[in-house]
């Protein structure tokens, strides 16, 4: 009888430890599995490039509105949204002004704010224009319309600005949301709309899929 009471004790502390044993294992293999999901949701994310504020001016004596750039995004963001960003600044007026004022000789130098922020000199500049080719490499149309880089000149009647420019990162596709202003200063009237522009982005060059626009 003894004999048989020690063999049930016996048998109870070997099943015991095997159990515990077993969901020591269980959790170790879990743990893994949720550090490798967390780290996969940090691919994207949403920015503000550049947006307007009425910022009051001493010399008007009243409130102008005037672009404002996202300096902590723009000095770190990377080549490809870089790339994107540039694409739509190149086509749309963004705070753009002969160097030298409006009597500039040199058509050529004409400095815009967004554009300076990412490290170009004048638009359409040699630096700004191969700088976008060799991310547009392989897209056939938007080099096409990168090689007529359009010059804007301040002042006209009918002037067309940018007003915000956000871009959301996925894991291959960069979407950007454009703001936009077109002006007639002859009739006084001002429409606003939001291109969506989306590029694939790849290893070292993107492509521009498509544009959409909201009112």
């Amino acid at each position: 009888m003894k004999l048989i009471k020690t063999a049930v004790i016996l048998l109870l502390f070997i099943v015991s430890f095997s159990c515990y044993e077993k969901n020591n294992k269980n959790t170790s293999v879990n743990k893994t599995p949720s550090i490798e999901y967390k780290v996969k949701q940090q691919k994207s994310y949403k920015k503000d490039f550049l947006w307007r504020e009425a910022v009051y001016s001493k010399k008007n004596g009243d409130s102008l509105s005037k672009i404002i750039i996202n300096r902590d995004y723009a000095n770190t963001l990377p080549n490809d949204e870089k790339a994107a960003i540039t694409y739509v600044l190149t086509f749309i007026d963004n705070a753009c002004s002969w160097q030298d004022g409006n009597t500039s000789i040199d058509k050529d130098k004409l400095i815009c704010k967004g554009l300076t922020s990412l490290g170009f000199d004048y638009q359409c500049s040699k630096k700004h224009i191969s700088f976008l080719k060799s991310w547009f490499v392989n897209d056939t149309a938007s080099l096409k319309k990168i090689d007529r880089c359009p010059p804007f000149f301040p002042g006209v009647t009918i002037s067309s600005t940018i007003s915000k420019i956000s871009l959301e990162k996925t894991s291959n596709a960069l979407v950007i949301h454009a703001t936009k202003s077109s002006h007639n200063s002859r009739i006084q009237k001002t429409r606003e709309w939001t291109d969506i522009y989306t590029f694939i982005s790849g290893d070292e060059n993107i492509v521009l899929q498509k544009i959409k626009q909201q009112e």
